[in-house]
């Protein structure tokens, strides 16, 4: 019986296992959000890939890409919305805002992020994510406020 793991143990180390991804996929955001690169780079594995749309990029571009977002916005950050965790699998969808540097605007965007973890450490993402977005303008012509998160006033069919 030393060999073969009961049920339960193995039920047990799968919840630890997927405990401990989804723990690192939220360093991985407390040092996306610090703009700090070691501290990123601590959380990838090596030989990192990631994908977004039809392009692939490696752990390099992924650094370039947190100090252009420095660059670009001021208050920079991106928030957990949900977590689940599979095996060796953790699927996030975020919210990130910051306030544009050059049309100072306040943005915002949502995604969806897998991640595949190896060894402790972030293995490859697939990223999907909305175009950034800002809060709708009323319309003055309406009477109508617009309702948070939408785009225009709601109207009825006789309007």
């Amino acid at each position: 019986m030393s060999g073969i793991l009961s049920a339960r143990t193995y039920l047990r180390r799968k919840a630890y296992m997927e405990d401990d991804n989804v723990k690192l996929v939220r360093r991985y955001y407390s040092a996306w959000n610090e703009g700090d690169p070691a501290k990123i780079e601590a959380c990838i594995a090596p030989g990192f890939v990631g994908h977004t749309g039809t392009q692939s990029f490696d752990q390099s571009v992924l650094i370039a890409h947190r100090r252009q977002m420095s660059n670009e916005f001021t208050k920079f950050s991106v928030h957990e919305e949900d977590a689940v965790a599979q095996r060796d699998k953790v699927v996030m969808r975020w919210t990130s805002s910051g306030l544009s540097r050059r049309r100072d605007v306040a943005i915002e965007i949502r995604g969806v992020t897998i991640y595949r973890i190896e060894a402790g450490a972030i293995a490859e993402l697939w990223d999907v994510r909305n175009r950034p977005t800002t809060p709708p303008k009323p319309d003055p012509r309406s009477r109508t406020k617009p309702r948070s998160g939408s785009i225009e006033p709601n109207r009825t069919a006789a309007s």
